[in-house]
């Protein structure tokens, strides 16, 4: 900011015993030594509240970004759960509609004994199956096993 070398302290030193007096130099000295270490005190007063407040501002700035990731984490969760609900619930429908078909399948048949029996009619692998050969008049159909596609690279 100020470029004093030595040589413009030198001169400033000779005009100030001049103009001053060499007798009142050391008290006017002492007066802008004060004067300068109030300034300091004052410029580093104004640093540290001005600090203080930037910490504030960015401590204030992290506390509404952690909020808002927390808010929106909770929100995640919550939306994922009610995804969850309600994908289960169609399973639970049809898990306790198959159940009571099986029951009422049970309670209703009468079970076959002796070898003949079991070797002449075929054995439902699953409840719907079972509940299909009893209401169609026809045996269940057999399952096939799925063959994935097979995908090919045309024009090379």
């Amino acid at each position: 900011m100020f470029d004093l070398g030595w040589s413009k302290l030198i001169i400033i030193a000779m005009l100030a015993i001049v103009v001053v007096g060499p007798k009142d130099l050391p008290a006017l000295l002492r007066t802008i030594g004060k004067f300068m270490g109030q300034i300091r005190r004052q410029a580093d007063e104004f640093r540290r509240q001005f600090d203080e407040a930037m910490k504030d501002t960015e401590l204030d700035q992290i506390r509404r970004d952690v909020e808002e990731i927390k808010s929106t984490a909770e929100s995640s969760v919550r939306d994922i759960g009610r995804s969850a609900e309600d994908s289960v619930k169609p399973l639970e429908s049809v898990t306790s509609e198959i159940t009571e078909m099986g029951n009422t399948h049970a309670a209703t048949t009468t079970p076959v004994d002796g070898p003949t029996a079991a070797t002449n009619t075929v054995q439902p692998t699953t409840a719907v199956d079972a509940l299909a050969a009893e209401y169609s008049g026809l045996p269940p159909t057999p399952t096939l096993p799925t063959v994935a596609p097979v995908l090919t690279k045309v024009g090379a």
